[in-house]
């Protein structure tokens, strides 16, 4: 693996809700295939609020600055980690942020959420905590998050042709999110969309490209833009 490029700079990535650090594994080693430094973190995604999600994030991220310092960082998310990231920026939970490119996320909550958090069999397996939150407004998912400024902002979405609840969801979407909810109005982000569901778009080698190409150039491979 080629030297860190940047040693004072990490990249930290942030998984999805119900998963761990080890399903954006295979991204992880890519980047560091391309001379990125990760910080790759597990967190209590189902049993915690996004909050304390965060907060438990903060204690890793500084821990980790007390073994090898480091004065910056970048992020890459899937999903819920999204959220997550975006509460770590806006409350300065953690160094600096560059650049954040986040796969797939709510940014606008989760209709699915909305539709399904009251059905027991969902309360038992995402939660009560960050999974429930996911069904709250717009306005209160940004209470919660924060909407970061002065940093360079990129989206990576995914495309399928049905999803699990599929009247809940606008087209286009991933299986589980709209486009629509991925988006920050007001806000003209790059992005760039990849014909995949949800989960698996964090194993697709083409969504490393993209990720890897935003990290350095602050941009994507990709010609179009869907101007989120």
């Amino acid at each position: 693996m080629s030297p860190p490029a940047h040693p004072s700079r990490v990249v930290l990535m942030l998984h999805g809700i119900l998963l761990n650090r080890w399903f954006l594994r295979p991204l992880e080693l890519f980047l560091r295939s391309k001379g990125h430094r990760t910080l790759n973190i597990s967190y209590p995604s189902t049993r915690k609020r996004i909050e304390e999600c965060a907060s438990f994030v903060a204690e890793r991220v500084a821990r980790e600055m007390d073994r090898e310092p480091f004065t910056e960082i970048d992020l890459v998310t899937h999903s819920l980690g999204g959220m997550v990231g975006r509460r770590l920026i806006t409350l300065g939970l953690v160094p600096p942020a560059r650049r954040l490119v986040q796969l797939v996320p709510p940014n606008r909550g989760s209709a699915m959420a909305r539709g399904m958090r009251e059905i027991g069999f969902y309360r038992a397996l995402y939660g009560t905590g960050a999974g429930w939150q996911l069904g709250e407004d717009p306005e209160e998912i940004d209470r919660i998050c924060g909407i970061p400024e002065e940093i360079e902002w990129g989206i990576v979405m995914g495309m399928a042709s049905h999803g699990i609840r599929d009247s809940l969801l606008e087209s286009p979407h991933d299986g589980v999110v709209s486009h629509s909810e991925m988006r920050m109005p007001g806000l003209s982000l790059p992005s760039v969309a990849i014909e995949m569901m949800h989960t698996p778009l964090q194993f697709m080698p083409e969504a490393w490209r993209e990720v890897a190409c935003f990290l350095d150039l602050g941009r994507f491979r990709r010609d179009e833009d869907l101007n989120l």
